[in-house]
Order: structure tokens, then C-alpha cells, then sequence
């Protein structure tokens, strides 16, 4: 597994960029981003294990069933590549005392997953505790041949993980995006031909410029405060009832 101080340092700062890319999100809509991230070597090998074992599984499952249900469809392959969901904190949640009424979504974990859709197989996930602490996982018991290819591919996901700093996140996640044709800073797919060129979209890049305009904690700081505001104010309007 990678060095603790390493992948802390990583999800701390991936962190800020989750909670930096869906700062303009009013508090009633779940936020989203997860940047795509290279599936290769090993991985990718474990991947393709995976769903060889998924579709004799099913396989296995359909030869078990009565004719009349033996003409259901195999499960369809996800592609080939890695996303990092982040999950957040809603803001209107109650059960969270410091957060609830704050009006801003923060960004609480992490979920390292096979394919596009955020149901695809897990391969590592970070949780940050009350406590400021990351907690990494997850635990797979060994037994299968499943398993085991599970918890290499956890041990690998971390060793992906943990480099993710400065400007090699950007590098990192810059690439798999355009291979995609996504924006890099908020992940999602862009349809114009000078944005898909850029790698960013329209929205994207005039964020991007006015925080490069001025100093980026100073220009987050405000876009914080702001968030926050208008939250609340959403939130009183709404009657401050929880989601």
C-alpha cells in the first residue's frame, strides 16, 4: 500500500479541487464530479478478469432458471477507464450539526470505480472522519478468485491514488478527459468543437481565468463566503427544511 503521509496528501488536495469545481452548486442539487482517470497495465488486466468472471457468473445464473427466463440479456461491459466520485456533505442535513444550515456542499470522500457510471465496480475509496482523518478501503475478505483480484485492485487503486498532487493530478486527469472529450475541471462531456479542442468548456474557463486573475485561495475564499450566503438564503426561503 502507498505511504500514509503520500495519500493523505492527495485526497487532501483532491479534496479542495472537488469542493473548488462544484462551489457554484445551490444546497437542493446534488453535485457531481468525477474526473476520469487512465485504466492500464495490471489494472487493466483485473479489469477484464472482473468481467469474465461477471458474465459466467450470469452465465452460471441463467443455466439455473427455468427455460422461460434463460432468454435474459448478459450484463453489458462498462468501458475501460477509472472515474474518482467524490461525495459530499448536504448542507441541509441535520444530523451534521457544523454543516447543516451552511449552505455550501463539502466534499467528504471518495470513490475510485471501474467504467463510466457511478455504479461500476469498486476499486478504492477514501472517507475523511469528523476528525480530519482519511479512513481507505475497502476490506475485501479473501477466499474467491474474485476477491482476490478485488483486493489487488485496491492495492493498485491506491498506488494510483496517491501520486494525484499538483500539477500531476492536472496532467493526469487533463489527458483521460480529452481522450473522452470531457472538460477537465468539471468532467462533464463537451460538444463544441473549439471546446473539445481546448479541453475545457465556455462556463469552465471563465472560472478558471478569474481565479488566475487574482490569488486562488484569496478568489476561493470569496466564492466561498458568497456560496454560503446565498445558501442560507435559499435554505430560509425554503423553510430550512432538510433533503
Amino acid at each position: 500500500m502507498s505511504d500514509a503521509p503520500q495519500i493523505n496528501t492527495a485526497l487532501d488536495q483532491l479534496r479542495h479541487r472537488a469542493n473548488e469545481a462544484v462551489i457554484d452548486k445551490p444546497p437542493g442539487r446534488r453535485p457531481t464530479w468525477a474526473p476520469p482517470l487512465p485504466l492500464e497495465g495490471e489494472l487493466l488486466e483485473i479489469f477484464h478478469d472482473l468481467q469474465r468472471l461477471r458474465l459466467e457468473d450470469f452465465a452460471r445464473w441463467v443455466a439455473q432458471k427455468p427455460d422461460k427466463r434463460s432468454g435474459a440479456k448478459a450484463p453489458e461491459a462498462d468501458e475501460p477507464i477509472l472515474r474518482l466520485w467524490a461525495s459530499f456533505h448536504d448542507p441541509r442535513n441535520t444530523f451534521r450539526p457544523d454543516w447543516a444550515g451552511s449552505g455550501v456542499h463539502d466534499c467528504n470522500g471518495f470513490k475510485l470505480r471501474f467504467g463510466v457510471k457511478p455504479d461500476g465496480q469498486l476499486v478504492f475509496r477514501a472517507a475523511k472522519g469528523f476528525d480530519g482523518t482519511w479512513a481507505t478501503g475497502p476490506c475485501w475478505a479473501p477466499g474467491s478468485e474474485r476477491a482476490s483480484l478485488l483486493i489487488r485492485a485496491c492495492e493498485l487503486g491506491e498506488q494510483i491514488v496517491a501520486p494525484l498532487v499538483g500539477d500531476a493530478a492536472d496532467v493526469r486527469i487533463a489527458a483521460a478527459s480529452r481522450t473522452l472529450g470531457w472538460c477537465v475541471r468539471c468532467c462533464r462531456a463537451l460538444t463544441d468543437p473549439v471546446s473539445i479542442e481546448a479541453g475545457i468548456g465556455p462556463e469552465c474557463i471563465t472560472v478558471v481565468a478569474k481565479m488566475e486573475a487574482a490569488s486562488r485561495p484569496e478568489v476561493l475564499q470569496t466564492a466561498w463566503r458568497q456560496r454560503q450566503q446565498d445558501g442560507r438564503a435559499e435554505l430560509a426561503k425554503a423553510g430550512g427544511k432538510a433533503g
